[in-house]
């Protein structure tokens, strides 16, 4: 099997604009390029690729044609397979098409995919489900011992009569050395107060359009698994969790506030019941680690739970939604601190 690239990627919406980000110190270095990007997304019927976190698209970038195989691995990280496509008629997506496509076999063999997605007889149905138009303004900055791709695109995604605004910047670490990803992508977001951690990817987004309505990401699914040893399952635990979170906060985010606050709040109050089992269980995080994960949870408890005189406006419908910028500064940090802590617990269990 080929070996697939790894992406690791953190993304930020909000108040962006060409302008804003130029007013970033490390951004007034060259553009890389500015150019226009077509991309198709195909699944079947069902939707079963996209509801399993693979995306399977066709992309055209400076005339050249790309066939992409992503498979969402959670926490800004996916597996990806590309191959160059010469024909326009890109279907059917068959072995014998795309030899340099993993198998339905090696994807299995490597627990890439569930064991009993049908992945082969789903790519030769697979049809055009939306697509995305947008122009990307690249930087390459270099931070420590690391170089980051910056990408910043403006457009849409479009599925038959409905579309959905696309102005996002993507950070992704280059050449699999993740080592300063947060720590550098948290620098680019303090200067940029009113943007918030956008969770979910295009092809997410582009699902959610397709049906009109919110699903849960595959990652929430529960795993079943063989592990012996109850701490990994505790971290296996939290990390479903913590997926669940970073999607429903950025729901939370994308209405200022003003809806998703009730699966929110369920999602934090699952996140800090499994966090107290992880201190109890570990010795790991250090107190320091832990006031500040404390302090960002209490903080964002109460950007959502409403106070005594809210309640009572509530009752009048006069409530007034909540400050933007204030919400989505709790959300990153909040964010910041679950994937310090997962990082942590990376370290503890040799895993990385």
């Amino acid at each position: 099997m080929t070996k697939p690239f790894t992406e690791k990627e953190l993304r930020l919406c909000g108040n962006l604009s060409l302008e804003i980000l130029t007013n970033i110190s490390c951004l007034c270095t060259p553009l890389i390029y500015k150019n226009k990007i077509q991309t198709q997304y195909f699944d079947d019927s069902d939707y079963t690729f996209l509801t399993n976190g693979i995306a399977l698209r066709s992309r055209i970038e400076n005339e050249k044609g790309l066939l992409e195989l992503k498979i969402d691995k959670g926490h800004g990280t996916s597996l990806e397979w590309n191959t160059v496509v010469h024909d326009k008629n890109i279907l059917p997506f068959t072995t014998e098409n795309y030899p340099d496509f993993p198998t339905e076999k090696e994807l299995k063999e490597k627990s890439f995919i569930p064991q009993m997605l049908r992945f082969t007889h789903i790519m030769s149905r697979s049809k055009r489900i939306f697509k995305t138009d947008i122009f990307r303004t690249k930087w390459l900055v270099l931070y420590k011992d690391s170089t980051f791709e910056i990408c910043y695109d403006e457009g849409e995604i479009i599925c038959n009569d409905r579309k959905a605004t696309i102005n996002e910047l993507e950070i992704e670490s280059v050449h699999d050395n993740k080592e300063y990803l947060l720590e550098f992508f948290e620098i680019i977001w303090k200067q940029l107060p009113r943007t918030f951690f956008q969770g979910k990817s295009k092809a997410l987004r582009g699902l959610e359009l397709t049906e009109n309505w919110y699903l849960i990401s595959p990652c929430f699914k529960k795993k079943k698994g063989s592990d012996a040893l109850p701490f990994r399952r505790i971290k296996t635990v939290f990390l479903d969790n913590v997926t669940n979170f970073v999607y429903t906060s950025s729901l939370y985010c994308e209405s200022a506030g003003k809806s998703g606050s009730n699966s929110l709040r369920n999602s934090l109050s699952k996140i800090k019941r499994i966090f107290f089992l992880l201190c109890t269980s570990s010795v790991m995080l250090e107190r320091k680690q832990m006031r500040t994960f404390v302090k960002h949870m209490k903080t964002m408890e109460a950007k959502i739970t409403l106070s005594p005189r809210e309640k009572k406006l509530t009752q009048k419908t006069i409530l007034l939604p909540p400050d933007a910028t204030s919400i989505y500064e709790s959300q990153a940090n909040m964010i910041m601190s679950l994937y310090k802590v997962i990082k942590t617990l990376n370290k503890f269990l040799n895993l990385h």
